[in-house]
């Protein structure tokens, strides 16, 4: 699944190298050569083009194409009570729309195409508008992703609220559980690889802030994905987790019901101490199944690792004090 990923990401900028390679060629045949070589100038190293197209469009890509694998991946691993309400198939189905998405994400990809309207792309003519028209629509790309997270994590919050009809299956393939880890930690990086590239080629962008709008309104995408990504991340192993628990203590308080009786029936002591050693190696292993449902794991550090830079990123351009310390930190290294 992650070199899928990965060839998402490289097909996807070598894409964002052919539009660009268009974009220059339309500007040196309508506009002038001198400006077609600004405009290459601007996309590959002041837009960072390359590195931004392949990773927004790549996990837009791989989210598309391997997102509808999460409900099969679920259940394989949870199995649903017939005495539900909760239509698992129908949700899933209308979450994995194209058509639903991009209709929900419209109001988040217009806000953030007039935020770089308002910022004022370089150039005249046809290489302004061609600039900025393959800028903004990273916004749409990040919108529907953005769109995508929150329906999956509104579906797990719903299993969560029907949690007494689930269950873990008895017999669960490991290879099941690690595809559906795997899925939501490659997918939760991948959405702050993006984030990060995004976020980074807009502050090194040149941009002319001629209007209204100043550099401050950039960073809106950081401070609505971010958290978002950790939710996304994080919770859909939550409520597996939580079903695990809830299927433990139903299995323990059924044992322990059956050595009560036992008891009752007047077993000898030998019995009684067998069904209790029972009782005990049973409660020792289902405790350690358990971590086989981890809420956080060593394939979250990189995420984590990444969220901080952001953040520190972050806080190094809007905050002075924080700036001043870390400036200060940084001068002790050189």
């Amino acid at each position: 699944m992650l070199i899928n990923y990965f060839k998402y990401v490289l097909l996807w900028s070598l894409l964002s190298i052919i539009a660009c390679g268009i974009g220059y060629a339309a500007v040196y045949i309508f506009q002038s050569p001198e400006v077609a070589v600004q405009f290459v100038h601007s996309w590959l190293f002041k837009f960072n083009g390359l590195v931004v197209g392949g990773f927004s469009y790549g996990l837009l890509a791989f989210v598309v194409r391997h997102g509808n694998s999460v409900f099969s991946m679920f259940t394989n691993i949870v199995e649903i009570s017939s005495d539900s309400r909760y239509n698992i198939g129908y949700v899933f189905k209308h979450i994995s729309s194209l058509k639903t998405t991009a209709y929900r994400s419209i109001p988040l990809a217009l806000i953030g195409a007039l935020t770089l309207w308002g910022c004022g792309f370089p150039y005249d003519g046809l290489a302004h508008v061609y600039l900025a028209v393959c800028t903004m629509s990273i916004h749409f790309v990040g919108s529907a992703i953005f769109v995508n997270y929150i329906l999956l994590s509104r579906m797990f919050l719903q299993l969560e609220q029907n949690i007494d009809y689930l269950s873990i299956k008895t017999d669960i393939s490991p290879l099941h559980l690690d595809t559906f880890n795997t899925y939501f930690v490659i997918s939760s990086i991948g959405g702050l690889l993006a984030l990060y590239f995004s976020f980074r080629g807009t502050l090194t962008a040149d941009f002319t802030f001629d209007s209204f709008l100043s550099r401050e309104f950039l960073f809106y995408p950081l401070i609505v994905f971010l958290p978002l990504v950790f939710f996304y991340s994080f919770y859909p192993r939550y409520v597996l987790q939580k079903v695990r628990d809830k299927d433990i203590s139903l299995k323990l308080e059924s044992f322990k019901t059956k050595l009560q009786k036992a008891h009752d029936q007047n077993a000898t002591d030998r019995e009684v101490l067998e069904n209790e050693k029972l009782y005990l190696e049973l409660k020792e292993k289902l405790f350690a199944d358990r971590t086989r449902f981890p809420v956080f794991g060593l394939k979250d550090a990189p995420s984590l690792l990444l969220s901080i830079v952001i953040v520190v990123q972050f806080l190094w351009n809007q905050d002075p004090v924080v700036k001043n310390f870390l400036d200060s930190v940084s001068k002790l290294f050189q």
